[in-house]
């Protein structure tokens, strides 16, 4: 046998001249993508793993791990009440750079200033009625009613707006008892 034969047979057999011997190949190797290996049991050295059950390859796996740290680094942290102010504001300071999130106020002057942004007057006489159509209007009433809504904290566009619905409510009833009582002495006296 030639050399250039001898060594054509000794690749195909995988024996070499110095009397090693290549592994057979076990398969790992698909044929749709020859240089990919498939592990067909990845799963196996993490144990009983109940959450890799939804996973159905290591990519999966490792996007998911991607995606999860990416909340993570985004997410705000609520610290714990033996935190101390430095990691508290930090917190506030954070949350307060949402639009539309604002920090309740804890003290009586904090509570004064946002009631004030917020359009609630500093005492229940403050606040100032609209007047509604076919309403003579009620000083007491609306006394009454600015004590209410100024222990509930309303502005003073929502105390307006509860007291327009209260009024034009009671004023539909009154007269739709008013317009029954009518009917009632019409049928009465139609007699």
């Amino acid at each position: 046998m030639s050399d250039t034969a001898e060594a054509l047979d000794q690749s195909n057999t995988g024996q070499h001249m110095d009397g090693t011997v290549d592994q057979p190949n076990t398969g790992d190797v698909t044929i749709d993508n020859p240089a990919k290996p498939v592990v067909e049991d990845w799963k196996s050295p993490f144990g009983d793993a109940k959450t890799l059950e939804t996973f159905k390859s290591p990519e999966d796996f490792i996007k998911s791990y991607d995606e999860a740290q990416g909340m993570i680094r985004n997410s705000i942290r609520i610290p714990t009440e033996d935190a101390s102010d430095e990691v508290k504001n930090a917190f506030y300071e954070k949350l307060t750079a949402i639009d539309g999130v604002v920090r309740m106020p804890t003290d009586d002057a904090s509570k004064a200033s946002f009631n004030s942004m917020m359009g609630v007057p500093e005492k229940a006489d403050g606040y100032r009625f609209s007047d509604i159509d076919g309403y003579q209007g009620d000083a007491q009433a609306d006394l009454n009613l600015g004590t209410l809504a100024h222990s509930l904290g309303l502005s003073n566009e929502q105390a307006n707006g509860l007291r327009e619905h209260l009024i034009k409510n009671d004023m539909t009833s009154s007269k739709a008892s008013a317009e029954s009582v009518q009917k009632g002495l019409d049928d009465l006296y139609a007699e």
